[in-house]
């Protein structure tokens, strides 16, 4: 297998049978039947890499390779040490299946020798299902050829691999995994890839959870102001580029003080919640909507065409918000101010654009002051029938 197989003072074997050194006399009968078709002897020469040049049946019979169709070279394993191979890669065999995590051996021309009972329960194949294939078998479809070259350098400059992939169970469903990759190069294995998974589809789950909570509001879903920002300025550079217009709406509500200090709080998020749901019904799949905190929301309308059409919308979500909400047969009103900004104009921001929505707002709020506050009444009807309310967060009566 090794160059020290042959004893630490052999010199180095050549390309050529002429070259190699003459074995001594216990050897000579034994080469002598070493013929390519027996099992009496194991002879293998390899280079330095461990790259097999040429193997005989016997050593076939050892390494469970393909026989190269090569000369015969100088490189001899007796039978005792062959059996001792045979010993480890049993051992060998017996640790892997016993590793929770799936593990996939592999020879050097990437076709699958080896998997334990995990990689079966994980991808749902069979080994018999798998074996002598390639892990193309596992391919998500999700990485770039480029993701895969990187791996082939730097199992070949550094010897292993480890990185995060999407593969795709014999089912179909995607999944997310952390893998590892070492090649096998010093040892009767030589030419070998082990390759060890690992499940991370929890920790991704935690980190988009994380992410989700970072960006946006706990109460309402919608997103918060980090986020709003990030569409803000993807819509302000898409519309540079084909050149359209972003509308910016800037959405204070009305009324809502009195309803939090006359029903509590919780009336109050309901509320909220309610007008959040009836803010996303007003706009296009393609709009966003966001809270940046207490009764002040906003909405981004991507492609407008005209003035007119922000306009238009601005009055449709007025509408919407003025109808009543019903919390548990009690009736609430609010209504909203709302400041309409469009743009992009010469070397605007999103947080200029949102300035200007901010300041629109304002100013309808001084020349339309909001009615008297209406926090509520009970409606008697509806407390004779004893109709329950069947979605708390919105009745708009519509």
């Amino acid at each position: 297998m090794d160059q020290s197989a042959a004893g630490p003072d052999a010199p180095r074997p050549s390309d050529s049978p002429a070259d190699a050194p003459a074995p001594d006399h216990a050897w000579r009968e034994e080469l002598s039947r070493a013929h390519d078709t027996s099992n009496a002897l194991a002879v293998g020469r390899f280079t330095l890499d461990g790259e097999p040049i040429y193997l005989n049946c016997g050593m076939h019979t050892v390494l469970g390779g393909a026989t190269p169709d090569r000369p015969r070279r100088d490189y001899l394993v007796n039978p005792s040490f062959a059996q001792l191979l045979r010993d480890s890669e049993q051992r060998f065999r017996r640790i892997v299946e016993h590793i929770a995590d799936p593990v996939m051996v592999t020879d050097w021309t990437a076709h699958i020798r080896t998997v334990n009972p995990a990689f079966s329960r994980v991808t749902g194949y069979d080994p018999a299902e798998v074996l002598g294939r390639t892990p193309k078998i596992l391919a998500s479809g999700h990485h770039p050829p480029a993701t895969y070259a990187d791996m082939r350098h730097r199992l070949g400059s550094e010897g292993h691999w480890l990185g995060n992939i999407w593969s795709r169970r014999k089912n179909g469903e995607l999944y997310a995994q952390r893998l590892s990759i070492a090649s096998l190069r010093d040892s009767a294995a030589a030419g070998l890839y082990i390759a060890v998974y690992s499940d991370i589809g929890e920790e991704i789950r935690a980190l988009e959870r994380a992410r989700f909570q970072a960006e946006h509001d706990a109460l309402t879903g919608l997103p918060n102001r980090v986020l709003l920002f990030d569409r803000l300025s993807e819509a302000l550079r898409d519309s540079r580029r084909r050149g359209t217009q972003v509308g910016v709406l800037f959405i204070d509500l009305d009324r809502f003080k009195p309803i939090n200090d006359t029903h509590g709080h919780a009336a109050g998020d309901t509320v909220l919640q309610s007008i959040a749901e009836r803010l996303k019904r007003s706009v296009r799949d393609t709009d966003s909507v966001a809270r940046l905190g207490g009764d002040e929301f906003v909405v981004v309308l991507r492609d407008v065409e005209a003035p007119d059409h922000a306009r238009q919308v601005a009055h449709e979500i007025q509408a919407a918000l003025t109808k009543p909400i019903w919390l548990s047969g009690l009736s609430v009103r609010v209504s909203a101010s709302i400041g309409v900004a469009l743009g992009p104009q010469a070397g605007e921001t999103a947080e200029d654009l949102l300035h200007r929505a901010d300041q629109a707002m304002y100013a309808a709020k001084r020349v339309r002051p909001p009615p008297h506050p209406l926090p509520g009444r009970m409606d008697p009807l509806a407390n004779r029938r004893g109709h329950p309310d069947p979605n708390p967060h919105d009745q708009a009566g519509d």
